[in-house]
């Protein structure tokens, strides 16, 4: 083989290798372009629905407040009744409103607050795994593109294309504590 031709066969060969690096940042840069996107969205489920659920079961909890009061205060009128009168309509009709409101409460408020706060806490729990997920995967993705950037022959590029490391997710002080579910309750 003459000079010329191994020349251009490793032109060749360096141009195929450069192509090669570019495209392999470009897809990492993408990874982390999609993983922010994920983590945004399970950010976005947590800030729509979680208030929206919390506001379901504290309206439940008024409900089921205000029937156990409705109850207490027709106990309390069947209590003051005069036995001499237990065949009265009054009577009768306090009866039932009792029997109507047991009713009530056993089959319909009760277990449906039992279930808002028991569906609360699932969602409010997967919601968080989720996001947890998310930062793992888009901190994954980081150290990827920036191990990719960084390592050679890709090195080469990256001054040539200025490529940018890019930074962990990272969250402000404020952010680290847990959230109180006693202020949304």
């Amino acid at each position: 083989m003459e000079a010329g031709s191994i020349f251009l066969v490793v032109v060749a060969l360096i141009l195929l290798l450069m192509v090669y690096n570019y495209n392999k940042i470009i897809k990492k840069k993408n990874a982390i372009r999609r993983a922010e996107s994920a983590l945004d969205s399970y950010l976005k489920k947590r800030f729509d629905l979680i208030p929206n659920l919390v506001h379901i079961a504290n309206t439940s909890i008024a409900n089921e407040q205000q029937l156990i009061s409705e109850i207490s205060n027709q106990h309390t009128k069947l209590l003051t009744q005069n036995t001499d009168n237990l065949h009265s309509p009054e009577f009768n009709k306090i009866y039932h409103d009792v029997a109507l409101l047991v009713n009530k409460v056993t089959h319909d408020k009760i277990i449906s607050t039992n279930n808002n706060y028991v569906q609360l806490q699932q969602t409010w729990n997967k919601t968080e795994e989720h996001i947890a997920a998310a930062r793992r995967f888009y901190n994954d993705a980081i150290y990827e593109y920036n191990t990719t950037i960084n390592s050679f022959p890709a090195s080469m590029l990256t001054n040539l294309f200025k490529f940018e490391p890019v930074a962990y997710w990272e969250i402000e002080e404020e952010e680290r504590k847990n959230i109180d579910a006693k202020n949304l309750l």
